[in-house]
């Protein structure tokens, strides 16, 4: 669950040592690495409730009942 907003935020980590790798403007840089870890939260989430609506949650009886156990 944790690997899509840690890979957004590595991204733009990156990112940032790429564009300006002798002077960073940290609070930006702090900024939009935060904004990108909570993006991949959306990511996930969004997802998530894809997968859900495509399966939705069922309980599955593990004993065959029609055999009398």
């Amino acid at each position: 669950m944790f690997g899509i907003p840690l890979i957004m935020a590595l991204a733009t980590i990156i990112t940032w040592y790429i564009i300006s790798p002798q002077k960073a403007d940290t609070p930006l840089a702090v900024f939009t690495t935060g904004v990108s870890f909570i993006t991949g939260f959306a990511v996930v989430w969004l997802i998530d409730n894809i997968f859900r609506r495509k399966f939705p949650n069922m309980i599955l009886s593990s004993l065959d009942k029609e055999n009398g156990d």
